[in-house]
């Protein structure tokens, strides 16, 4: 079966001399893949590229395909259309959502946006069925960014991924900005909304620990590298490049820290 997502030999350089070599990835459809690394391995310069967001100058070589299709080699109109089908969930939720729209318009923008859903009807009908899946409380929907508090604002930023109804989400440290408490409830809620709607997921995370809960198989990235991939339960128990298990150990000492 064609995985959503193949990146194959993906490299890219930046002027400063950061960016990643040799990249290779596979997600299939409903599956949580994790791509772990701290500060400066390059997960999130890997995800940008997936989501069209990395000026096609600074990739030297590789493969990014979506459902087969290589959207670097494709045609402009036929890549921004393959890429329609990927929504990238920032790891600031404030900064992702503009200030001055309420919570339903802010869900719909992406709509709107890309002209999917012309009917007001349905674009509403949407966005309430969005809304519902993220467990927002209806009387916080019409409310502010502001208004609202860190969790609360990560769930009105998955909503509006899962509104567009994403073959591929792309979730970029998505509880990095949000207390300890609701960290696992947002990654555990992410699980249960990928698994009912089928969508491939890329949880981007430095916390081995976190992105063991949901995902299948594992990515480790170290400046730039892939320095070991495969099954999530393998990789805890025999970790076979001391990178992994020193994120390992780390990510065991937080939360360690972090319980009662």
């Amino acid at each position: 079966m064609t995985p959503v997502l193949a990146v194959r030999e993906l490299t890219i350089r930046f002027p400063n001399g950061a960016g990643v070599q040799d990249i290779d990835l596979d997600v299939a459809a409903g599956e949580t893949v994790g791509l772990v690394g701290g500060s400066g391995a390059g997960k999130s310069t890997v995800a940008r590229a997936v989501a069209g967001l990395v000026a096609p100058d600074r990739i030297d070589s590789g493969r990014i395909e979506l459902d087969g299709a290589d959207v670097l080699r494709a045609r402009p109109r036929a890549a921004r259309r393959l890429r329609h089908a990927v929504h990238l969930v920032f790891q600031d939720p404030y900064a992702s959502l503009a200030p001055t729209l309420r919570v339903d318009a802010a869900v719909a923008e992406p709509l709107v946006i890309r002209r999917t859903c012309p009917d007001p009807r349905e674009r509403a009908a949407r966005v309430d069925a969005a809304l519902d899946a993220v467990q927002l409380e209806p009387r916080h929907r019409r409310a502010h960014p502001h208004q609202l508090s860190g969790g609360q604002r990560q769930r009105v930023a998955l909503a509006r991924a899962l509104v567009t109804r994403p073959r591929l989400l792309l979730a970029d440290e998505p509880t990095q900005m949000l207390d300890a408490s609701l960290r696992v409830e947002m990654v555990d809620l992410l699980d249960e909304l990928a698994a009912g709607s089928g969508a491939a997921v890329v949880h981007i995370t430095h916390d081995l620990a976190l992105a063991a809960r949901t995902c299948a198989r594992l990515v480790v990235l170290r400046a730039g590298h892939v320095v070991e991939s495969g099954p999530t339960d393998t990789l805890l128990a025999r970790p076979a490049h001391p990178y992994t298990a020193d994120l390992l150990a780390a990510a065991r000492r937080l939360h360690t820290r972090r319980s009662p």
